[in-house]
């Protein structure tokens, strides 16, 4: 079994398991996301560092015997906004920031929300038109280690949230805004940002 990106029947399935008979058979090419400025998240800005109250052994219990049911969302944030125009990844450096500090556009506008906790329907908009499901194109977890939020999480982490990326491709200068709703009782949260 090899682990990627696949396309089978024309969808792409991105870190699907596919065995090497299902991957031979696919008779379109493998796609790659292509990206002109670094697709990969930097780590250990301002927003990665865990802000709580209890303790990480609290939030993040090591031995699977003792997890409970899924934390329910505790925050969400924009965490960056990347576009060829701006030339890379500018991270959001404050909770609640409204605006980018950088022009962006040109031919990719990506955004980044950082979730903490577990949702249901992550639903996004774009000056207010909502953006179909598959304008998010990837998610990454999120795990706790020491006192930082780390991804992708390591071997035996337990997943305390996602990283949510959104394909704005096409738009410029105006206002992403991002919602979900918590797994059982928890709140619904929203976050938004300007793009300049």
């Amino acid at each position: 079994m090899s682990k990627g990106l696949f396309t089978l029947a024309g969808v792409l399935l991105a870190g699907a398991t596919v065995s090497v008979v299902q991957a031979q058979k696919v008779e379109e090419p493998v796609q790659h996301a292509i990206t002109t400025f670094p697709a990969e998240l930097a780590s250990g800005g301002p927003l990665t560092k865990v802000v709580t109250e209890k303790a990480p052994s609290e939030l993040a219990p090591m031995a699977p015997a003792l997890l409970g049911p899924a934390l329910p969302l505790q925050r969400v944030l924009v965490y960056a906004v990347g576009s060829t125009q701006f030339g890379g990844w500018e991270y959001m450096t404050t909770i609640g920031q409204q605006w980018t500090v950088g022009d962006h556009g040109g031919a990719q506008l990506r955004v980044v929300v950082q979730e903490i906790g577990h949702g249901l329907n992550p639903l996004a908009w774009m000056a207010g038109s909502m953006l179909p499901s598959s304008a998010n194109y990837q998610n990454d977890t999120i795990c706790i280690e020491g006192n930082w939020y780390v991804s992708p999480c390591p071997v035996g982490g337990i997943i305390v949230g996602h990283y949510r990326y959104y394909n704005l491709d096409g738009w410029q200068d105006n206002y992403f805004q991002y919602q979900n709703i918590s797994i059982g009782t928890g709140p619904t949260l929203s976050t938004f940002i300007n793009i300049q």
